[in-house]
């Protein structure tokens, strides 16, 4: 407060300088000389000038902590949001504790002492804050499953690991069908036994009725298709991939 009050103070004692100097500057007499006015006038421009200047010296003397800073947009922007975001976040923590002050008071309170339209507004927070319970309860249980899964697919996917191994260290897969090597290569061998079925089944089906269709064209992608078809499937592929 001590630097706008000097602020204040310099600031009335220049102006009345400036209008006592401003009515010397434009009350020259007619019966003086030409040059000796306008060097009058000079001298006292430059003496306005140099007030001027001491003023802005001692205003930044007395009051260290006004300076003339120029500041480019970005830094004003930083500057302000410095500013405004804690009261914006005060302003909202107040809302929100009032706000809940105000539901706890409402919910603790008798029917018998409230207004019917606060018994519905009641009633309403009351329903939606059991919804919102049930809705939690719903998502931890949701997460102890999604938790319990995760845990089952990486057990699955150390047990796929130590199979693929095995699978990869043994000789002579694809002459030893009859060889056991343990469930994991039985299901292997089922799969790949169904996907060859399945390459076969949809060759044919692409290639049945096919004496009218525009191949040149090829509407429906069909050699897409039969290019997907072209790759066998064995158990020695996957195990070596």
């Amino acid at each position: 407060m001590s630097g706008f009050k000097s602020l204040r103070n310099a600031s009335v004692k220049f102006g009345s300088d400036i209008r006592a100097d401003l009515t010397d500057l434009f009350c020259a007499k007619v019966d003086d000389d030409f040059e000796d006015v306008v060097s009058k006038k000079n001298k006292d421009l430059c003496c306005i000038t140099s007030k001027l200047r001491l003023l802005q010296a001692q205003m930044l003397a007395g009051t260290p902590d006004l300076k003339d800073t120029q500041k480019t947009t970005d830094e004003a922007i930083n500057d302000y949001a410095d500013v405004v975001a804690p009261k914006l976040i005060e302003q909202q923590l107040v809302k929100v504790l009032t706000q809940n002050e105000a539901v706890k008071k409402l919910v603790t309170t008798s029917n018998r002492h409230l207004e019917p339209e606060l018994v519905e507004r009641k009633a309403k927070i009351i329903n939606q804050a059991a919804e919102f319970s049930e809705k939690e309860l719903t998502l931890l249980r949701l997460s102890n499953i999604l938790s319990e899964k995760e845990r089952e697919l990486l057990e699955v996917r150390k047990e796929w690991d130590s199979a693929r191994e095995q699978l990869k260290s043994s000789q002579n897969i694809g002459n030893s069908e009859e060889q056991d090597f343990g469930p994991h290569y039985k299901s292997l061998k089922s799969i790949v036994d169904k996907m060859e079925m399945m390459r076969w089944l949809i060759s044919r089906l692409v290639t049945s009725g096919s004496g009218q269709y525009d191949w040149a064209t090829d509407p429906h992608r069909r050699i897409q298709v039969l290019a997907l078809t072209r790759q066998a499937h064995s158990v020695q592929s996957f195990t070596d991939s």
